[in-house]
């Protein structure tokens, strides 16, 4: 037997609720994630539905990036499900917390691995469209977190009509720079396991480690 599907990496404070660190979906190795907001760039007079988010490797958003396996969060939910925006399904929709929704008071926000660029957005009703007797076309604003510990975004790039943003309209740099300091920065952000007698397919280990003064659990799974 053969397999190649990556390891998943999680966090847990109290080792009873988890979240993704960091992923791959092939080989031993995992790297650290950088996270996506996407928001309305303009005041929406109306809860839009929101019914699917894509981001894509391309400024023509041809090439779409897999968020099957990603964590996705959100400014809230009056209906749906924050997660609901990463496939296309008829009948599913996101509907954030804002009845009326002030400019970026709206978003989703995606954690991918350092190494994947988004040079394309498309959401649908978040940047264009209409509800409830009210129109809104303001576009889209795509931000990139450069300081998680400080929680500091920085625009990626924006729109201001239509459900699209691309690089083209924005810092189509700035991701590229951040990965780059991700890289650069002290202490390796990517772990390595190698294939063993103690983990097969199915195993997973408990490792606890500590930071900032915070005793942290960290869960290596093998996904697949």
């Amino acid at each position: 037997k053969s397999w190649n599907s990556g390891i998943l990496v999680e966090v847990s404070v109290d080792a009873t609720n988890w979240e993704t660190a960091f992923w791959s979906n092939q080989g031993n190795t995992a790297t650290e994630l950088l996270h996506w907001r996407v928001s309305n760039n303009g005041f929406t007079g109306w809860r839009p539905g929101v019914d699917f988010v894509g981001l894509y490797s391309d400024v023509g958003c041809t090439q779409q990036i897999s968020t099957a396996s990603t964590t996705v969060t959100c400014s809230g939910a009056n209906a749906g499900s924050c997660s609901s925006v990463k496939q296309q399904a008829e009948g599913s929709s996101w509907r954030p917390q804002c009845a009326s929704c002030l400019k970026g008071e709206a978003w989703v926000q995606f954690a991918l691995p350092s190494n994947v660029t988004v040079l394309c957005v498309t959401a649908t009703n978040l940047g264009q469209g209409s509800a409830g007797g009210k129109s809104w076309n303001s576009g889209i604003l795509v931000e990139v977190e450069t300081d998680f510990q400080s929680d500091v975004w920085e625009t990626a790039f924006q729109s201001n009509q239509g459900n699209t943003a691309d690089a083209n309209s924005g810092n189509a740099a700035l991701a590229e720079g951040v990965q780059q300091v991700l890289q650069d920065q002290s202490g390796a952000a990517s772990l390595n396991l190698s294939n063993s007698s103690a983990f097969s397919k199915k195993s997973a280990a408990l490792v606890a480690v500590c930071g900032l003064g915070v005793a942290v659990v960290v869960a290596l799974l093998v996904v697949g």
